[in-house]
Formats: C-alpha cells, structure tokens, sequence
C-alpha cells in the first residue's frame, strides 16, 4: 500500500513537472483524467449495494382471505395486505401452500417459515407457541342452515297438521264438546225432539252444540228447553270464552313450532341439532366446548355437502369463510345466518420473538386504517 502511494506521488510530481510543455487543450484533458484515475483508486472497494431481504411465507386455501385465482396467482384479503407490506418495508417473498392450518403453524412456529398468512385467528392457545401481527379484521363464527321458505310450502303446512302437538290440542278440545254435549243430551233428552233419545243421534246432536255455542257460530237449530238444560247452556257459554282463547293459543303455538321445529336462529339453538364442523379449527373448538353433537369433516365444502344431504342440521365455521363457501355452491339450498357469535380476531402468525413484529405492528396500523382497506374488505365480500 505504502509503495502504491509512492508511486501516485511521484506521477503527480512528473505530471506537473510537465505543466508547461503541455498546450492549454491537453492540460485541461490531463487533468480530468487523472482526477478520474484518483475517484476510482480512492473509492472503497468493500462498498457492496444492500439488497432487500426475502422471506418465506406460509398460506393455505382459506378464501376470501388466501386462495388461487383461474390463473393460478394468489389472491385474497390476507394476500393484499402482505404485497402492501412488502411493498412499505422492502422485502420480497416467496409463498408455500400447505393443506391445513396445523401444519401451517407447526412450521411457522419451528422457524421453517418467516411468517403465515390466511385466514389465521388470534386465540390463547396459539398465542402460547406463537407471535401474533396485531390484527387486521375481526369477525366470529356463523352458522349455515338449509333454507326453506316455510310459509310457502304446503308440505310444511301439512306435516304441521299431522303433527302429535297439534293432534294432542285436538283431542283434548274433542273431549271437552264431547262431555259438554253429553250433560246436555242427558238434560234434553226426554223433553227435547232436537236431541233424541238414541244415544248415536242424541249425544251427536250434543256435540254438534255445544261445538257451535264454543265457536259462536250460532246456528239455532238446536238449543235447549229445560231448565236443566238452560243452566248447563249458561255455563258452558260463559266457560267457552274463556276456553277458546286458551285453545286458540294452544294451536297456533303447536302449528309453529311444527312449522320451525327444525330452524336455527343461533347458536343457543345448537345444543338440540346436529352440528358439523372442520378438525382443528375454532369452531371444532367451540363444539367441544360447548359439548355439541359434532360431526368432524375434512373440509368446510364437504360439510356444506353433508349438510344439504341431511346428514347434519348446522355447519359452524368461521363467517367470512362460510359465507364465501355458500355463495360458490349458488345451486345448493343453503344459507348463512346474519348473526355472528364467538369474536375472531385474524391475524399475521409469526415465530416467537420473531424480528419482523415491530416492523410489520405500525405499516399494518396505517394500511387498516386507511380508506382503501375498506374498499378492500368489500371487494372481497367482507364488511
């Protein structure tokens, strides 16, 4: 090195030595090249251009969130967010597919993956083995149910009609008259010729009576003559006021929870149905929780399956999900219920004490908060 800048000494002393025998033009010349010459000795050769760094990420078939387009590209809310992030903190990345979540987060935990992204929710168990993004949307479990447009359908009508409530309220209204027209008959019968002494034609003509005088029909081709007669009549008229309404609100309760015996309108419903669920995931853990009658399937498509073949009466799943799996199968007849329960929170999994959580914490604040991730959430069919 010493004897380097030596010899670049004694070329500048030779170089201005020569100054004079030189003409202006290649003076000047001179000079630039030989500035140029000493740039590029002085410039550090150590000095390397910094590349960004490339990450691994781990992502399933969870739609909306992360699933493959017709042309094999990922797209979904959760793909969305990580090109915005890789854009704000200058990283690439390359994505890895798995088939179900415990894998995902087995080898997101173990280090084989920098981060996860999918439909991945935020719960106490996972917050043990992981590090969590701050989330990026919140929803809860939903319920798919088959639909039925009950006031519609006369079958409905007709198994509502056939059904024990129903025929127990009758029977019982049966009775009664039946009772009723006897006493009557028995006061009439000798004295009465609207009420003969056969006991068929006679204690029919009572029924028919006392059926007429509870309903208020008022026919008047039967009516009583005795005095016995009379005052069994006065009571029965006054009773059957009070007996009517009492039926009338037996009936119609019997008719409708025939009609919607087997409807779900929430999940205190479950406890009573079948309910299908996928392994491994938060609804599989609420069913157990909540010790429901669950039915383990490998995937959500599958479950809807079964549920439009009768094999089950509910499938819970996360809402989003669920409500994107039921709008692909448009020719099945089912439906997702309005009503969420079970908050989930969806979030970026990531290793424990991973690096990338204070970077990723505050650019994932300004994206949500922005008004584009809402134009986001409803190109995706979330609100």
């Amino acid at each position: 090195m010493t004897q380097v800048m030596r010899m670049t000494a004694s070329s500048w002393i030779f170089s201005i030595s020569q100054i004079k025998t030189l003409g202006p033009c290649c003076v000047a010349l001179f000079l630039v090249l030989c500035f140029s010459a000493y740039g590029t000795t002085a410039e550090d050769p150590a000095t390397e251009s910094s590349t960004a760094p490339h990450v691994q990420v781990g992502t399933r078939h969870a739609p909306p969130f992360s699933y493959r387009d017709d042309q094999g590209a990922w797209r979904g809310l959760s793909i969305t967010l990580l090109n915005r992030l890789a854009e704000e903190l200058d990283f690439t990345f390359e994505l890895h597919e798995r088939t179900d979540m415990h894998t995902l987060l087995a080898e997101t935990a173990s280090g084989q993956m920098d981060m996860a992204v999918a439909a991945i929710t935020i719960t106490p168990d996972r917050e043990r083995r992981l590090d969590f993004s701050h989330p990026f949307h919140f929803t809860g479990l939903g319920i798919a149910v088959p639909y039925h447009d009950q006031q519609a359908s006369w079958l409905v009508v007709l198994r509502s009609l056939l059904s024990p409530g129903f025929l127990s309220v009758v029977l019982t209204l049966s009775v009664v008259l039946f009772i009723t027209g006897a006493f009557l008959w028995i006061a009439e019968r000798r004295h009465n010729p609207q009420f003969p002494s056969q006991p068929a034609a006679g204690l029919g003509s009572g029924f028919w009576w006392s059926a007429v005088t509870m309903t208020t029909v008022g026919y008047g081709d039967k009516a009583p003559i005795t005095l016995a007669g009379r005052m069994i009549a006065l009571v029965w008229m006054f009773a059957a006021l009070i007996m009517i309404a009492s039926f009338t609100a037996q009936i119609t309760s019997s008719l409708t929870l025939s009609a919607f015996h087997a409807r779900i309108s929430g999940p205190e419903d479950l406890q009573r149905v079948r309910v299908g669920i996928v392994g491994n995931t938060t609804a599989d853990h609420y069913a157990k929780d909540h010790n429901l009658r669950r039915y383990e399937f490998a995937s959500l498509r599958q479950a809807l399956r079964e549920l439009e073949a009768g094999s089950v009466d509910a499938v819970i799943h996360d809402h989003p999900l669920l409500s994107y799996e039921v709008q692909q199968l448009s020719d099945d007849p089912l439906m997702v219920l309005e009503r969420t329960f079970e908050r989930q929170d969806y979030g970026i999994a990531l290793p424990l004490e991973s690096p990338w959580r204070k970077d990723i914490n505050p650019v994932l604040i300004e994206i949500v908060t922005d008004p584009m991730w809402v134009r986001d959430l409803q190109g995706y069919g979330l609100r």
